[in-house]
């Protein structure tokens, strides 16, 4: 098996596992390896994808990472919801 970085239809990255002799068109179909899915988190949909994403950036793919490493998390958090602080201040230059 190998490790493989995918993209799926709402821009979300995951890291899967893929056989070895899988092409990357297979990736969609690998066993996810992390992030989770935060759908639970009620967030818009925006804001859940760039919390996703900073997950991924900092490799924080399982509970074992999370745990270990939640001011990781915290800044992920942070950088996701900075990232929508400039959309805001954006409107506000706009007017």
């Amino acid at each position: 098996m190998k490790e493989v970085e995918y993209t799926d239809d709402r821009g979300r990255l995951f890291r899967v596992l893929i056989s070895e002799s899988d092409t990357m068109d297979k990736a969609r179909h690998g066993i996810v390896i992390g992030p989770p899915e935060l759908d639970d988190l009620g967030l818009p949909e925006s804001v859940m994808v760039l919390l996703h994403n900073q997950l991924y950036y900092r490799g924080l793919y399982s509970i074992r990472e999370a745990n270990k490493r939640r001011m990781d998390v915290v800044g992920a958090l942070q950088a996701a919801m900075m990232l929508n602080v400039e959309k805001i201040l954006n409107i506000y230059r706009q007017v």
